[in-house]
């Protein structure tokens, strides 16, 4: 009941392949500065009606769910840090580092992922 030009747009990353299939236009996403070429091959799947794209993307759940494990852009930041892409992780007040507990999974997480 929408009109043609009226766009829906996912900000789940985990969701968002399904959500493409489903119809919806395209994602807001967190994980697509940390995994951007594999991250823009589901969205591309997905567009493509390819259903295998849904099943794809739950090789990157532990990751996406770390990178939620707090507050946005508190895990990405340290990513992308420990990525080396930004020379650091640091935060404006009253956001601060993401915590050393939760910064060894993330790192694991990268290095079974082979991002850093």
């Amino acid at each position: 009941k929408c009109t043609k030009n009226f766009l829906l747009t996912s900000g789940d990353d985990l969701t968002s392949v399904d959500f493409i299939l489903r119809g919806g236009e395209g994602v807001i996403s967190v994980a697509s500065h940390v995994i951007p070429r594999e991250f823009r091959s589901l969205i591309d799947l997905a567009r493509a009606g390819e259903k295998k794209s849904s099943k794809q993307i739950l090789h990157y759940k532990k990751l996406i769910d770390l990178l939620f494990s707090e507050a946005n852009p508190i895990p990405v930041k340290m990513a992308l840090y420990l990525m080396g892409v930004i020379d650091t992780p640091e935060l404006r007040l009253p956001l601060v580092k993401l915590s050393p507990e939760k910064m060894v999974p993330l790192k694991k997480e990268l290095l079974k992922q082979r991002l850093i």
